[in-house]
């Protein structure tokens, strides 16, 4: 039980190596950044008209 949360554990951090070495090209950088941008205008207009009603 343990072995397996361990090694599910390990497959994550590798995952997320390969995450930031994507993550490395500034192109990508711009369309995670934008993305993000994006999302959070619509959390913020989300918020705002649920603030209205």
């Amino acid at each position: 039980m343990i072995l397996q949360y361990l090694l599910r554990l390990l497959f994550q951090l590798q995952e997320l190596q390969e995450v930031q070495n994507f993550l490395k090209f500034p192109m990508v950088q711009l369309l995670v950044i934008t993305h993000h941008a994006h999302f959070l205008v619509y959390l913020t207009k989300r918020s705002d008209s649920l603030l209205i009603y």
